[in-house]
């Protein structure tokens, strides 16, 4: 990552996560932002670029097999992020829940935040994944670049997780309010 918090090649992302950030009232760390506002540039320009990972001021002995692992981990994370966040019509494609991209991304910082003690933005990510999937739904959709999640991403995402962003689309696309749980009346 680089030195300065904007540049030319992130300046778009870093507008449209400030006003994503003010609309759905989740606010990210500057560390965290800048790390998604850079990932989603790598990601709109080259989606192998993704799988980047950072090395600079870390003291971390680094070994093939545990940097090959680490990358994995990230590539992981990064695409559900950017799934559950950007594209949830990709997981209605694949046939499977946001939740799965949701829990697949937590475990990938999960495991980052345990292998790499030192560096506390990715359990900042693991701490936050629904409130941060929550601001790349509002920024895919404030950019129109992405389709909005459905009803029964949204009826899950609020009743799973919390989503507040899943709520808001239930309220304006259904005009109603959702029971905070899911039922489990059977018929």
């Amino acid at each position: 990552m680089s030195n300065s918090l904007y540049t030319p090649e992130t300046v778009k992302w870093y507008s449209l996560l400030n006003q994503a950030q003010a609309e759905t009232k989740h606010f990210l760390g500057t560390d965290v932002e800048r790390y998604v506002a850079d990932m989603l540039y790598h990601f709109s320009c080259d989606s192998e670029g993704m799988l980047e990972y950072p090395k600079e001021g870390s003291a971390i002995q680094w070994n093939a097999a545990r940097e090959q692992r680490l990358i994995r981990l990230q590539g992981a994370g990064e695409r559900c992020l950017v799934t559950a966040g950007f594209f949830p019509e990709h997981a209605n494609y694949a046939g499977l829940s946001l939740l799965y991209f949701i829990d697949r991304g937590r475990y990938a910082y999960h495991n980052l935040a345990e292998e790499i003690p030192g560096v506390s933005i990715y359990s900042d990510i693991n701490n936050s994944f629904v409130e941060l999937v929550d601001v790349l739904q509002k920024t895919g959709e404030l950019s129109g670049v992405c389709q909005p999640i459905d009803l029964i991403q949204a009826c899950e995402l609020w009743q799973q997780e919390g989503s507040q962003f899943g709520l808001l689309m239930i309220q304006n696309k259904a005009n109603a309010f959702p029971a905070p749980v899911v039922s489990t009346i059977t018929h």
